[in-house]
């Protein structure tokens, strides 16, 4: 009978054609659904990347700017460090026979020091990182026209003592330093600006982070922050 005797149906070119609209709707929905269903994870794939990003910076170090000056001492606490300070200041005083102050002579410019000295013991940032103290003073009682020649005795002086050695000095000669064995540095500046001029600073090793809290930390040996001038001893 031919091909239509295969099984095929008279009508079979025209059910085929009513089918096609409906599969392109059909793929259409699909294609819709896919759409949307990206839509939608797109922010939940972004949170997750997120979540991912800050368990990688939570793991890396909080302080990765933190440089120490040097090593920190746990014995060591902000009255020690300053009862050691005034003690090298004293046997300054007594050698050389300057005084040292918190305030300038009379009739200097210059501004007071603060004795609220204890500071941060290293660069960068750390919570609760080591402290130092670091003191600035005047030397007062400097003879008429002498500043450099006092300046030069300071610098020759520390140097000179058991163990201590230089830590540094200008050419110019306004500023010299010397480190002890145990740590300190003290520094003598000279902006040469005559009289009245010279400054000393004396710092500390490190020590760690003590608040007024803690059990461990001990009474500032000035605790209304006034330090005394340093004068020679009476000879």
């Amino acid at each position: 009978m031919g091909d239509k005797d295969l099984g095929e149906s008279p009508d079979s070119d025209i059910n085929n054609s009513a089918r096609r609209p409906g599969r392109r709707r059909a793929r259409w929905k699909t294609l819709a659904l896919a759409i949307t269903t990206a839509a939608l994870a797109t922010p939940v794939v972004a949170a997750l990347m997120v979540v991912v990003m800050l368990v990688r910076e939570l793991a890396k170090d909080p302080y990765p700017y933190y440089v120490p000056y040097g090593p920190t001492y746990e014995y060591l606490t902000e009255d020690l460090a300053m009862q050691r300070i005034v003690h090298y200041l004293q046997q300054t005083a007594d050698d050389v026979g300057v005084s040292f102050s918190l305030t300038p002579s009379e009739g200097s410019w210059g501004r007071s020091f603060s004795a609220d000295v204890s500071e941060n013991c290293y660069t960068g940032y750390r919570l609760h990182g080591p402290q130092q103290v670091r003191l600035f003073m005047w030397v007062n009682g400097v003879p008429w026209k002498q500043a450099d020649e006092v300046y030069d005795r300071l610098r020759d002086l520390w140097t000179s003592w058991p163990g201590w050695k230089s830590h540094g000095e200008t050419g110019s000669n306004s500023w010299a330093a010397a480190k002890s064995p145990d740590g300190y540095i003290l520094s003598v500046t000279n902006p040469h600006l005559g009289d009245g001029w010279l400054s000393v600073q004396a710092t500390s090793p490190c020590y760690l982070y003590r608040d007024s809290s803690s059990p461990t930390q001990s009474l500032h040996p000035y605790p209304d922050k006034k330090l005394p001038d340093i004068v020679p001893a009476a000879r």
